[in-house]
């Protein structure tokens, strides 16, 4: 009887465990985490382009905002909204795919062997997110002084004066 019960304990720690690898499940929660904890960033980035580009068409009205120069800096503040909105995009792409491997993984559906490469891509892709946006941060924020100097004096840049041939 000590037998029987021994094998089904096996049998059923087996099925429990059913082959997964704990330590690349918590590799992927990690990564899952980590690009989690991006999305605030991400959101707090995308608030002040928006907002930036708000103040780019409130001061659209007076007459420093004809010429070119306005023109720069509105494209720039326009790329760097789509540059948040695709980071977003992208960031909650790769949360979804990673759930889903690691759902699919813990489920059986799949082996070590098939998940590796796709997990090891995505891994390597939302590596460099926290470099990224502090970046576009940066960007965000030189762009505003630049344009409230811009405001203030009537001059530009020299970025800005190059960027328009000028």
């Amino acid at each position: 009887m000590k037998k029987y019960f021994l094998v089904v304990v096996s049998a059923v720690a087996l099925l429990a465990c059913n082959g997964v690898d704990k330590t690349l499940v918590s590799d992927i929660q990690n990564n899952i985490q980590s690009l989690q904890s991006n999305s605030a960033g991400i959101e707090s980035s995308f608030a002040k382009a928006q907002s930036l580009s708000e103040k780019l068409k409130t001061a659209s009205d007076t007459t420093l905002m004809d010429g070119v120069y306005f023109a720069e800096y509105s494209n720039r503040v326009s790329m760097l909204v789509q540059k948040c909105q695709a980071t977003k995009i992208e960031n909650d792409d790769q949360i979804a795919k990673l759930e889903t491997l690691k759902k699919d993984y813990e489920a059986g559906k799949l082996k070590k062997e098939e998940l590796m490469p796709e997990f090891e891509l995505l891994k390597q892709n939302s590596s460099g997110k926290a470099a990224l946006l502090t970046r576009i941060d940066s960007l965000i924020g030189a762009t505003e002084t630049d344009f409230l100097n811009f405001l203030s004096t009537g001059k530009p840049s020299d970025e800005i004066k190059a960027r328009a041939g000028q």
